[in-house]
């Protein structure tokens, strides 16, 4: 079973689609095509069946989802976000098990990324300024939103490869592959956080520190928040200046 067929009852959404699909243009010359492939995936599954994600659509396309209802009670909100990153992480659990078990080397998304991207996403409720934005700022905001999404699946895989470097063994082609890439996934990393201030630095240190659950970091979920979007965007700009690209 590929995250294909397990994701395939989640529909898809044209502009969820085509922002993630600007955001994963500048990686597009450091990562193998299969890790691009279930990034875009999970990136745009993850984000059309979230609060945030359904936001957006409803705000950019009213009527294509006329038929979700958007909770009002932000701690609603909260725990149906909460929810959609927990469903994430299981299903890439069971996927994982099963390829052990069938001796299957492929590449599969580590846990490290989904937890990252779970500290993003998971207490983070809509706007109620995009009902007032113009479009165009909309579509702006939902292109930083995605840009920060996949520079967190991005950096929780070069986080999870620096740390369990035998892990690529178990990948295949994509493994060696990401073998190859890693000294540039490695520097784009690193300079995108040399981009960073030193309290997004901080900020981001603080989830890591508490296993990237920012419930247990100082503060909540909400200080840590700039920093990912901070990072999504520095590690973007790092990779547009390098030379590969």
């Amino acid at each position: 079973m590929s995250l294909d067929d397990l994701l395939d009852d989640v529909p898809e959404d044209p502009l969820i689609t085509g922002a993630v699909h600007r955001a994963l243009v500048a990686y597009s010359t450091v990562l193998p095509a299969d890790v691009l492939g279930d990034i875009e995936v999970l990136a745009t599954r993850t984000l059309f069946v979230h609060p945030l994600g359904i936001s957006f659509i409803a705000r950019l396309a009213p009527g294509v989802r006329a038929e979700v209802d958007m909770d009002d009670d932000r701690a609603e909100q909260e725990r149906q976000g909460f929810a959609v990153g927990e469903i994430m992480i299981a299903m890439m659990r069971v996927l994982r098990r099963r390829a052990r078990e069938r001796g299957e080397r492929r590449f599969l998304l580590p846990e490290r990324p989904l937890l990252m991207v779970q500290a993003f996403l998971g207490y983070f409720n809509p706007d109620p300024a995009l009902w007032t934005m113009r479009d165009d700022a909309v579509r702006g905001s939902l292109d930083r939103l995605c840009e920060a999404v996949v520079g967190l699946f991005f950096t929780g895989l070069v986080v999870d490869v620096l740390e369990s470097p035998w892990s690529v063994d178990d990948w295949g082609e994509t493994g060696r592959a990401l073998s190859e890439a890693l000294p540039s996934m490695t520097a784009a990393l690193r300079g995108a956080r040399a981009r960073l201030s030193r309290r997004e630095r901080h900020a981001l240190e603080a989830c890591e520190a508490c296993g990237w659950d920012p419930r247990r970091a100082g503060g909540g979920p909400a200080p840590a928040r700039p920093a990912f979007f901070a990072l999504g965007a520095a590690l973007a700009a790092e990779l547009r200046a390098s030379p590969t690209s």
